[in-house]
């Protein structure tokens, strides 16, 4: 009895071992994944980020994807010491031309290095950059967008930069031209849509910063409590407009396709009713009289009278025919008339939630210029060092869905 008992325990205990050992896979693959998500809201837990190292120091084959989800999480909690420290140590010569994670890598370490201020490390790797995309493979060119927008606001900031230590004019004016005159011109559209944008907005944080130098440390406060609720409130309008607008643009969809199923019905119809007629037309009869008697005359009288009989059956059946054909046209013409007239609304409706969109993200972008510039005035309220307006931190330069989109499609090829 007790080995019986023995022997089930053992069996049992094996059952969790080999339970365990295929639901180790998943379980990472659950934690990478979650944690990608949440580079998009930029909340991560502590525990989310320790998980994230144990896998990321691991002889996992995703340890890559982990190691970078927890830089990008590292750079929205303000972590950058250690991102500095984990990229920093990174190869520095890319491998190949098509690598997702090595680029990005190479996004990471550039940004720090402005952050930091070092303008020579920073200006190695963006020459590195700038070569990368004007040699960059035609199945890359999408992915190389978020290195042509990234290059975009680094090199305003350069651009416009005061302090003693910037990287030299020259050198910026010719990465502008360079990137501006992009071979691929989708590539050299993105960075200086992204230049110009960062120039702007650089512009504005100074202005906000001047204008907020005036308030007292009560009216600061007051302000930063406004600005809270504008952007929460902000965020979540953004939020539901964009669902909105994503519901019109399946519905638009699926009225599309309607539409192209009825121009294919027509084009269906047509051709039967103008290329094709009722099956089982009859031959006419050749002649078969020689004049050696009336019984020729008799056959061929016969095969006359058959041929007319069939000939008229068959008219009739063709006929029926076009008129069916005819009617199942005119439907479909009409069906197609409707699905048109149907889209017209669903279009006029999202035109009109795409300017919501936009003009809640511009009004988002404002708010939180305002937040940088008051950020800023306060820091230096608390004896803060200044750390100028230049800092690739104070502005929008990692586009935190795109990444998160990209990794997740890293981690599904994985």
């Amino acid at each position: 009895m007790l080995t019986m008992r023995l022997l089930f325990l053992v069996a049992f205990i094996s059952l969790i071992d080999l339970r365990s050992h295929f639901a180790q896979g998943p379980s990472e693959t659950l934690v990478i994944s979650e944690a990608i998500v949440q580079i998009k809201v930029g909340k991560a837990s502590d525990e989310m980020l320790s998980q994230l190292d144990i896998i990321a120091n691991s002889s996992s084959h995703r340890h890559d994807i982990a190691r970078q989800t927890a830089c990008f999480l590292g750079i929205r909690r303000g972590d950058y010491k250690r991102v500095w420290a984990v990229v920093s140590k990174l190869a520095i010569v890319s491998p190949n031309n098509e690598n997702s994670l090595y680029d990005a890598d190479q996004r990471l370490l550039l940004w720090l290095t402005m952050e930091a201020g070092l303008t020579q490390q920073a200006s190695e790797l963006i020459d590195a950059a700038i070569h990368r995309s004007l040699d960059i493979p035609d199945r890359m060119v999408v992915l190389a967008k978020i290195d042509a927008r990234l290059l975009g606001v680094l090199c305003a900031l350069a651009s416009d930069d005061s302090r003693p230590q910037r990287i030299e004019l020259d050198r910026v004016t010719r990465w502008v031209d360079s990137m501006t005159n992009h071979p691929r011109k989708s590539l050299g559209t993105a960075f200086r849509q992204s230049f110009d944008q960062t120039i702007e907005q650089k512009k504005k944080v100074e202005q906000g910063y001047h204008t907020l130098q005036r308030l007292t440390d009560p009216e600061l406060t007051a302000m930063r409590t406004q600005v809270k609720e504008s952007l929460d409130q902000l965020s979540k309008e953004l939020a539901d407009a964009k669902k909105s607008l994503s519901k019109a643009r399946f519905k638009l969809k699926d009225a599309e396709a309607e539409t192209a199923k009825a121009q294919r019905q027509i084009r269906k119809y047509y051709y039967l009713l103008t290329e094709t007629e009722e099956p089982g037309r009859p031959k006419q009869p050749s002649s078969t009289y020689s004049g050696k008697g009336d019984n020729e005359d008799r056959k061929n009288r016969d095969r006359r009278a058959e041929y007319q009989s069939a000939m008229s059956s068959w008219t009739k059946r063709n006929n029926i025919r076009k008129s069916q054909l005819s009617q199942r046209l005119t439907d479909s013409q009409m069906q197609y008339e409707k699905t048109k007239k149907d889209e017209s609304p669903i279009r006029r409706s999202i035109f009109y939630k795409d300017a919501v969109v936009d003009r809640l993200e511009s009004e988002l972008s404002s708010v939180r210029l305002l937040e940088t510039s008051l950020s800023i005035v306060q820091s230096q309220r608390r004896q803060e060092p200044f750390k100028g307006f230049n800092r690739p931190s104070l502005y929008p330069c990692i586009d935190w869905s795109v990444e998160s989109d990209r990794l997740l499609k890293e981690l599904q090829n994985n």
